[in-house]
Order: C-alpha cells, then sequence, then structure tokens
C-alpha cells in the first residue's frame, strides 16, 4: 500500500462508525453484508450509513457488489 492510499485508508477508519462497519465487514468474511443489515447490527439510519459506506469504498478498504436488489459490502 502506498503513503497516499494508507492515509485515505486511515482517515476514512477515523470515525467510529465507519471503524465499527470495518470491523463488521471483517467479521461477516467473504459473504459480506448488505447496508441495511450493517445499519440494523449498528442502530444507525441506512442513509447516514450509505454515506459512510461510500467513504470506506472511495478509501479502497471496502468493495461492493450488486446481487439482485441488494448491493453486498465486504472488507478488502
Amino acid at each position: 500500500m502506498e503513503l497516499t492510499q494508507a492515509v485515505e485508508a486511515l482517515a476514512a477508519l477515523a470515525h467510529d462508525t465507519r471503524l465499527s462497519v470495518f470491523r463488521l465487514l471483517v467479521k461477516a468474511g467473504p459473504e459480506g453484508l448488505s447496508a441495511g443489515e450493517i445499519a440494523e447490527k449498528l442502530d444507525a439510519r441506512q442513509n447516514t450509513m450509505s454515506s459512510h459506506l461510500h467513504n470506506l469504498s472511495r478509501a479502497g478498504i471496502v468493495s461492493s457488489e450488486r446481487q439482485g436488489r441488494h448491493i453486498i459490502y465486504r472488507a478488502d
């Protein structure tokens, strides 16, 4: 990981909710979780969760894949 990527990843994880999301996705493993499941497990609003997931994806530490009507997120 290059310095710039490391800084972006650490900046994304520097928020308590985003860190909790990442930890949850690591525990979920390769199956991943949908945004709704993540929001439910962390007792957060879905629109707020989408924003956090976007930040983690942009930092390159979370990936997403569409499965039917759901988007499944996984820790990278």
